[in-house]
């Protein structure tokens, strides 16, 4: 996981740094271009006209993927906006669908960003989730700090969790190994009141004296 999440850096950095910026550069020629041609040639200014709307659209696309690869900033409240980005994306995409948002009773400062992209990739596949496989209308992140430990909660209002699963899938071992891996603990439950609730709890990391990965915000 820790080479994945490498390679998944450096493409995502090379894609913003490098393919999205010669496309920029290649929109802004177009621009150029059909101001050249809007008075000596009409039909030519409207293909480049054209041309710049096909190389605005391949730049979002470009940007989108750079931002699937590498989605946490290396910033004290990367996951946050991450995770608000996560659920906005879920609104977009499933139209008349599913309610995703995102409760953060404090800013939590992260320092270490394994630690909050691993927590990404969690909360990211319970949502998925909850909207392929629990047909849930509503669904909430929350990121919290509680009794000296950090717990990213996903909740959704699905029909929850079969009482014998007949087997575990790829996705829910996945969420395993990256908690284990921050040393965390997952927990994934059915709600008394209808759907499943996916919990990662991390204590602070023993590192350095009193070194902590994530603070809350005064």
């Amino acid at each position: 996981l820790h080479s994945i999440e490498r390679e998944q850096e450096r493409i995502g950095r090379d894609l913003h740094d490098g393919l999205c910026q010669m496309l920029v550069g290649a929109k802004f020629r177009s621009v150029y271009l059909a101001r050249l041609l809007n008075d000596k040639v009409p039909a030519a200014a409207q293909e480049a006209g054209l041309l710049e709307e096909i190389l605005n659209q391949a730049t979002e696309q470009a940007r989108d993927l750079a931002r699937g690869l590498n989605p946490v900033k290396a910033t004290a409240h990367g996951l946050e906006s991450a995770l608000q980005r996560l659920a906005q994306s879920v609104k977009a995409q499933a139209g008349d669908g599913p309610h995703c948002f995102c409760h953060f009773p404090k800013r939590i400062r992260i320092t270490d960003h394994k630690l909050a992209n691993h927590l990404y990739r969690i909360a990211q596949e319970a949502v998925q989730n909850a909207v392929k496989h629990a047909g849930a209308r509503n669904i909430s992140i929350t990121l919290r700090r509680e009794n000296r430990q950090l717990q990213l909660t996903v909740k959704d209002d699905g029909k929850g969790l079969p009482v014998r699963p007949k087997k575990t899938g790829m996705g829910l071992e996945n969420m395993r190994t990256r908690a284990a891996l921050v040393g965390g603990f997952l927990e994934i439950r059915r709600r008394k009141q209808g759907g499943t609730a996916v919990s990662c709890r991390v204590a602070p990391a023993a590192s350095g004296g009193n070194y902590e990965p994530f603070k809350t915000d005064r």
